[in-house]
């Protein structure tokens, strides 16, 4: 609780400590030797949205902002149903969302498919964007890229992220601070943004629901997929969504 719990909930799983309890110990040991092994953590140098023009060049038609989007399976193929009536057939469709949200898009989801998709379960993340140096370490010499901050009771943390560190070009004199599950709420005149995030939780019922997820995708002539960070083996992270 002074070390394990406060980086596990508050970077890597990003999850309540109630849902730790239950994560499965092989996941999370194979994600410390990761985290600890020589092999250094890598990240992009040019960001995330370098990472979508790659991954999206040779893409010539992509829409954005089409809300209330169904999907039926049909003999020749996947029908895709807006919210305005308009339908267009596929002959594939990738389901890129959360599990908790794919189920609503599919208009009649299979028995399996509603039972994959009900396997995972979402923790809510509260995150605030502020400039309150309150809810960093009282010694501004300890201050660090990332700032765990321990409950008394030890019972929750918190995880200040200093993005002033992150980006060469926000070398600004405030501090910017991003705060995930905090603690105690920054001075309201030092917000600049709040955002509730969700979170896939790894439980033996999410391990059900990944082999339900396999079965799925080796059916004969399977038109539907689905992928996520939930979709992958191990603490769903955003790498493991792509």
């Amino acid at each position: 609780y002074d070390f394990l719990y406060p980086t596990l909930a508050s970077t890597v799983c990003t999850c309540s400590y109630e849902s730790l309890d239950n994560y499965p110990a092989a996941v999370i040991l194979k994600t410390l030797l990761n985290l600890l092994s020589t092999q250094p953590l890598l990240r992009t140098k040019h960001g995330t949205q370098d990472v979508v023009r790659r991954l999206s060049h040779g893409i010539d038609d992509i829409r954005f902002g089409i809300n209330g989007c169904k999907v039926h399976s049909a003999a020749d193929g996947v029908q895709v149903k807006t919210a305005q009536g308009q339908a267009e057939m596929f002959d594939h469709v990738i389901v890129a969302t959360q599990a908790n949200q794919a189920l609503d898009i599919l208009s009649s989801p299979s028995r399996t498919e509603r039972e994959m998709l009900s396997a995972f379960r979402y923790d809510d993340v509260p995150i605030i964007v502020h400039q309150d140096p309150a809810l960093m370490p009282v010694e501004k010499e300890d201050w660090a890229h990332i700032n765990l901050i321990i409950a008394r009771d030890r019972s929750a943390s918190m995880c200040s992220i200093l993005m002033n560190r992150f980006n060469p070009d926000w070398q600004i004199e405030k501090p910017v601070i991003q705060t995930i599950n905090p603690l105690s709420e920054p001075n309201p005149d030092t917000i600049i943004a709040r955002y509730n995030l969700q979170r896939p939780v790894v439980n033996t019922q999410s391990l059900a629901g990944l082999d339900l997820l396999q079965q799925l995708h080796q059916q004969k002539d399977r038109r539907i997929w689905f992928c996520g960070s939930y979709a992958a083996e191990g603490v769903p992270l955003l790498e493991s969504a792509v």
